[in-house]
């Protein structure tokens, strides 16, 4: 089915799109400024546009947008198109390429221009290929306009509206609005960005702990002098009074009250000191925190390249076995052309001696293939991977090693996975038997 798919929004640099086209002024202006997420249907004539807008944090003109055109045929489940494209967002903003999610848990742009994030956007565009083209969303032929009926430009219908309702409305309606104000996000992102904000909410927390304790210790050291004061005008009080009375007597009770005065003087100090240890500790709570918060962030980052390696090895895998079958079709058809010939060349030495037919040649089976690496030359990046083989595959068991001339252009494990490691060339052998293979390798 032939679609065209688009990325647009409105960063900090202003309105962007990728692929750029004469649909930015569609996308542009057909933004609604009153709904969370939004799904329009634009009609233009034989072409159909969906075009999906999620609203980000912060400014309230920013927005990302994923657009897809139709030509000819168009669909009325308005609930699996949220979905995907819903799906879409949540890869992107827990992936960190185009959006990001921040401390609070809200959305956010990630980047000011799209064209710079071509290979990211492409990626996206091959997901959404994907789920098209396995036909988990159903397409119907697109109506002809009903210019008979009185034609509204806009018109505005709910995430649920029924089969007979859409498909009437884009016969008489050039854009069709479906506003989404809740459920907008995945379960995934729900849970991704509920960790967040726990998270944020604890450190905050804990900063506010740590300033209320900044606080009341700056309380004490400010009583603590007040206290001094109070205790060196305590001990000149109580002198004079050993001067204008007993000298013993009163000598006494001043060594009483100042003994009492440095208990508490002394209490007072050990208050401070629990408080700077409580301090002390809370900061080493906040730290071990943002410690855990980058763990995670590697995680996440550690399984995003797991994924991306596996898909690679199933597109190479893939390619290998349409190699393989190209190989024996071809095989196929030289056969039957050998025999169609051999037929003819029969019939033609029977018309020769009176209808006698020749002995049969017979035909060794026992030949083997002959050995050969698939492919014989390879291209790859760096840090990009390819898995090599050895045919035919009954040869695979014998093999001893697998060897690269330079191991620092190239890595190689002992099932044949080579891996680049910096520019170069370089060239990979495989030891089985007695023989040698040879496969030359170029790192861009």
């Amino acid at each position: 089915m032939n679609n065209t798919i688009y990325f647009f929004g409105n960063f900090n640099d202003g309105y962007t799109q990728y692929p750029d086209d004469f649909t930015k002024g569609i996308f542009a202006e057909g933004v609604p400024e009153y709904a969370k997420t939004s799904l329009t249907i634009n009609r233009d004539c034989d072409i159909v546009y969906y075009i999906y807008v999620r609203r980000l944090y912060g400014k309230t003109n920013h927005y990302i947008g994923i657009a897809i055109s139709f030509n000819g045929v168009y669909t009325t489940d308005i609930r699996s198109l949220f979905a995907l494209f819903e799906e879409i967002i949540t890869d992107t903003a827990i992936s960190g390429k185009l959006l990001e999610i921040s401390e609070n848990g809200e959305i956010q742009s990630r980047v000011t221009q799209l064209c710079y994030h071509a290979k990211e956007t492409e990626r996206l565009s091959g997901i959404i290929s994907n789920n098209i083209s396995d036909g988990k969303i159903s397409f119907s032929r697109l109506p002809p306009l009903n210019y008979a009926a009185g034609k509204d430009d806009l018109v505005a219908l709910p995430e649920n509206a029924s089969w007979t309702e859409i498909s009437e409305a884009i016969k008489i309606n050039n854009v069709i609005h479906f506003l989404k104000n809740s459920d907008y996000d995945t379960l995934a992102l729900q849970n991704y960005t509920g960790k967040l904000k726990n998270l944020h909410n604890e450190n905050l927390k804990l900063r506010e702990s740590n300033k209320q304790l900044e606080s009341d210790i700056k309380k004490i050291q400010k009583q603590k002098k007040q206290f001094q004061i109070v205790t060196v005008l305590s001990i000149f009080l109580f002198l004079g009074i050993f001067l204008l009375f007993s000298l013993n007597a009163d000598l006494k009770t001043a060594r009483n009250t100042i003994s009492d005065l440095k208990h508490k003087i002394d209490s007072q100090e050990n208050t401070i000191l629990k408080l700077e240890k409580d301090k002390i500790g809370l900061n080493n709570l906040v730290t071990t925190k943002n410690v855990k918060i980058n763990e995670l962030e590697e995680k996440v980052k550690s399984l995003d390249f797991t994924v991306k390696d596996l898909n690679d090895d199933i597109a190479r895998l893939r390619q290998a076995n349409s190699a393989m079958e190209s190989d024996r079709n071809r095989w196929k058809n030289e056969y039957n052309t050998l025999k169609v010939k051999y037929g003819n060349l029969e019939k033609k030495y029977s018309n020769k001696n009176g209808g006698n037919t020749p002995q049969k040649p017979t035909y060794r089976t026992d030949i083997e293939e002959k050995p050969y690496i698939s492919p014989k030359s390879v291209t790859i990046g760096v840090g990009e991977t390819y898995q090599l083989q050895l045919y035919p595959a009954s040869l695979r068991p014998e093999i001893t090693r697998w060897e690269v001339d330079n191991d620092k252009i190239l890595s190689i494990s002992q099932s044949g996975k080579i891996k680049g490691k910096r520019q170069g060339q370089t060239n990979v052998w495989v030891y089985y038997r007695s023989e040698v293979k040879r496969c030359a390798v170029t790192v861009k």
